[in-house]
């Protein structure tokens, strides 16, 4: 089994997920291109003032925290 880090959501069957936020935006947008077509899809992306489409392929770019010193060595 391989893990695809890149996509910005991924539908397999009747379960779709996103990587996020801002992602779930394109999530639903997919499916309203899915269930409704691509004329009503691109219009709730006008008015969300959002790309009707983005390609994802872009890596996270998540802040990992990190702990300079651990109060409790025993938990470092």
């Amino acid at each position: 089994m391989t893990c695809d880090t890149n996509p910005l959501y991924i539908t397999e069957g009747h379960v779709s997920t996103s990587a996020g936020s801002a992602a779930a935006i394109d999530c639903c947008l997919h499916l309203v291109k899915h269930f409704y077509g691509v004329k009503v899809a691109n219009k709730t992306a006008r008015v969300m003032v959002s790309s009707p489409e983005r390609t994802g392929g872009q890596n996270q770019y998540i802040e990992t925290p990190t702990i300079d010193r651990p109060s409790d060595e025993r938990i470092a």
